[in-house]
């Protein structure tokens, strides 16, 4: 049983040989100088990869009411302005506050009446 998975592995090893030699010569006649395989890889723009704004889902008594958009930084006080504007917000505490906010920073927020 080790023989033919061996066997397996060897010719599976021979025909990703074939195949990306195979490649390789398409890329050339496309007419690209060097083959892909001595390509270096792109650089990493560090910048590019931190969200400026997040998505973060709003419970109101553990059912999901609306999302808003935030910075992954914003403290609990600035979440809870933004979340007094909304109109899901407006409509479920019209006439009472709200008995409890908790915001898990870049996660949820939770609302309890």
């Amino acid at each position: 049983m080790a023989e033919v998975f061996l066997c397996f592995q060897a010719e599976e090893g021979i025909r990703n040989l074939v195949r990306s030699r195979g490649l390789g010569d398409v890329y050339k006649r496309q007419g690209h100088e060097f083959s892909v395989h001595s390509q270096h890889w792109p650089e990493i723009e560090s910048n590019l990869l931190i969200d400026d704004s997040v998505s973060i889902p709003v419970q109101i008594d553990g059912k999901v009411r609306g999302k808003i958009q935030i910075s992954p930084r914003a403290s609990e006080g600035e979440v809870v302005e933004i979340l007094k504007q909304q109109e899901f917000f407006v409509k479920v505490f019209a006439d009472k506050e709200p008995k409890r906010i908790v915001y898990v920073p870049g996660k949820i927020v939770n609302i309890v009446q």
